[in-house]
């Protein structure tokens, strides 16, 4: 893209030297990124949201965000697009999609375990009251067994004959 830009001032030799400034603006935004180090920023960009959808793949094993996950994708290969034609303002636009679409699938796959964690937490919880109520029963009739071992202790008690 440097090349580009410096080819693009080379060739402004003829036009007066007050112009030079403004015409090399107009061909950086025309030709490419204003510097190498943004393009590379955007770069980074999209590699990290790339990252991080792979990474949602793995951990979205049923499916809770699988249409999120794939309008991230297309708008990943989108912004890879308008980083080869040079195009900023969609690009922005569409690195702005990704990164919220981004946490909307982090939201999701979030949401997705938290509820999962919460049914493996209320079917324990059942399983632990009923254990609870069958310990209760035990208990209730080991009770009354001793009662009756009391009274029986606290009746006289016949002689052998």
């Amino acid at each position: 893209m440097k090349q580009r830009l410096e080819l693009g001032v080379a060739l402004l030799v003829p036009i007066q030297p007050h112009h030079h400034r403004v015409v090399a603006l107009v061909l950086g935004l025309v030709c490419g990124f204003a510097s190498p180090a943004l393009a590379q920023d955007y770069q980074r960009r999209i590699d990290d949201y790339q990252a991080a959808a792979t990474e949602f793949s793995t951990k979205e094993a049923k499916g809770q965000a699988a249409l999120e996950l794939g309008t991230l994708r297309e708008w990943i290969g989108e912004a890879r697009a308008y980083l080869r034609e040079d195009d900023e303002d969609a690009l922005k636009r569409t690195l702005d999609r990704a990164r919220v679409q981004s946490r909307l699938v982090d939201a999701l796959i979030r949401r997705a375990t938290a509820e999962a964690e919460a049914r493996t937490a209320h079917e324990a919880a059942d399983a632990k009251e009923n254990e609870a109520g069958s310990l209760r029963n035990e208990a209730q009739a080991l009770e009354q067994k001793l009662a009756a071992l009391e009274q029986s202790a606290q009746q006289p008690q016949e002689a052998p004959k």
